[in-house]
């Protein structure tokens, strides 16, 4: 018998996604949502300050090439996606040395 607390034993428990073939414990479920959780927050928050860093240097006077603004634009997207891999891997170290 395993250890017991208040009638419950302390067993890890885990969720079957494919019956007899994928088991994810709650643990590595937690550790999941929360590194996605944290890409999102660091794709958001870099995208928002690239477009307010951006609006910021637009001068009405003198006007941008569209291959300028698709440019700019998908630099955006790249740099952001970058933030957000890199947010979630330091949140992920951080959770593996506490």
């Amino acid at each position: 018998m395993g250890v017991e607390r208040a009638g419950w034993p302390l067993t890890p428990r885990e969720i079957e996604l494919c019956p007899g073939k994928v088991r994810l414990s709650v643990g590595m479920l937690a550790l999941i949502v929360g590194c996605l959780k944290w890409a999102a927050v660091g794709f958001v928050v870099a995208f928002v300050l690239m477009k307010l860093y951006e609006g910021s240097h637009i001068h009405d006077d003198i006007p941008r090439p569209a291959f300028k603004v698709r440019q700019s634009r998908r630099a955006a997207l790249v740099l952001s996606a970058f933030a957000g891999v890199l947010s979630a891997a330091v949140w992920l170290l951080v959770q593996t040395l506490d």
